[in-house]
């Protein structure tokens, strides 16, 4: 019995507290941490923009963060929407960091928005099939308005 604790204990804590998780589950959870991260990265970048210098400075950065975002999103489309209960447990595990970081990309782009050579930057973040018909773009995507959306607005959830 008290060999049988401690296994258990040492799977929990060598799998990181995942050793249970259904492996599908962890493809959703792997496609979202990178999100999560290279979103903090995007904040993180946009944040030192003060310039037309920065900005100019910031773009390699951008292209490249731009990039793996396309990455993510291929990967997220590859795999499909998830289950009601692996939704659920991504809910619960990323709804709150996810929420943070998004707002505080917002907030940067769109002080960076205002900073000279800075829609270079900007730029390296849009989606490539941006210029593509309203039509063939997910109903989520909104142009961008004179101002940032308000807390009540990033907290709504999507229809």
């Amino acid at each position: 019995m008290k060999r049988t604790i401690v296994l258990s204990c040492a799977l929990v804590l060598l799998g990181g507290g995942r050793a249970f998780a259904a492996p599908e589950e962890e493809k959703y959870k792997g496609v979202a941490d990178k999100l999560t991260k290279t979103l903090g990265e995007m904040a993180d970048l946009l944040a030192g923009i003060k310039d037309e210098k920065s900005a100019k400075d910031a773009k390699p950065g951008a292209k490249k963060i731009g990039d793996e975002l396309r990455k993510i999103k291929r990967d997220a489309d590859d795999l499909g929407p998830p289950d009601a209960k692996t939704q659920a447990a991504l809910d619960k595990e990323y709804r709150d960091k996810m929420k943070a970081v998004v707002t505080r990309v917002i907030q940067e782009s769109y002080r960076v928005s205002k900073v000279p050579g800075a829609d270079e930057v900007l730029k390296e973040f849009k989606r490539k099939d941006a210029d593509k018909p309203a039509g063939d773009k997910p109903a989520g995507d909104k142009p961008a308005g004179d101002k940032p959306p308000d807390k009540k607005e990033v907290d709504k959830p999507n229809p």
